[in-house]
């Protein structure tokens, strides 16, 4: 009411003969207050009215539910509901059964294949074992042989040398004799 008295003030300003620039600029303020205040009180009845379909909604669907439970609670109530159930439940309880032997069934398979495994297993590691001694042994020896060829060719080189520097001596000597006679 306080707005309304507000509003209604305003327009009897804007209405008044007097064309003052205080006025007009008075009045111009007052027109953007009312708009402002006019979408304020939209909006608020706007999110009322949305406020009051929401609860609309809440009783339909309160009252539908009521509705399903009763419908729900009388099927229950039923006998022949009752038979269904526990035939339902027997067939479950056998099937699991069934389940469960078959799953003990699996689980020993599953156990005896997992032993073989584990005794295929020791035998590759024992063999696996001797091959790296072996390979061990063969590496020694290959750098014991690597030393030696080593050794061998340096004495041939060695050789390779003396060899070539005999035969320019000999050279040098048969020239020597071939000068002097």
């Amino acid at each position: 009411s306080c707005v309304c008295s507000f509003l209604y003030s305003v327009d009897i300003v804007l209405k008044s003969p007097i064309r003052n620039s205080s006025k007009v600029k008075y009045a111009y303020n007052a027109r953007i207050i009312q708009k402002h205040v006019r979408g304020w009180l939209a909006r608020c009845a706007y999110k009322a009215h949305v406020q009051k379909i929401i609860k609309i909604q809440s009783c339909v669907r309160r009252h539908l539910a009521k509705k399903k439970l009763k419908a729900l609670k009388v099927e229950a109530r039923s006998i022949g509901h009752f038979k269904k159930l526990n035939v339902k439940l027997e067939k479950r309880i056998f099937e699991m059964q069934m389940k469960s032997k078959d799953m003990v069934k699996e689980r020993n398979t599953l156990l005896e294949e997992t032993k073989q495994n584990l005794e295929q297993l020791a035998v590759v590691k024992k063999q696996l074992g001797d091959e790296t001694k072996s390979r061990e042994e063969l590496e020694k020896d290959l750098s014991s042989t690597t030393a030696e060829l080593k050794d061998i060719r340096s004495n041939h080189l060695a050789l390779k040398l003396e060899i070539s520097r005999r035969t320019r001596e000999e050279e040098d000597i048969e020239e020597l004799k071939a000068r002097n006679t």
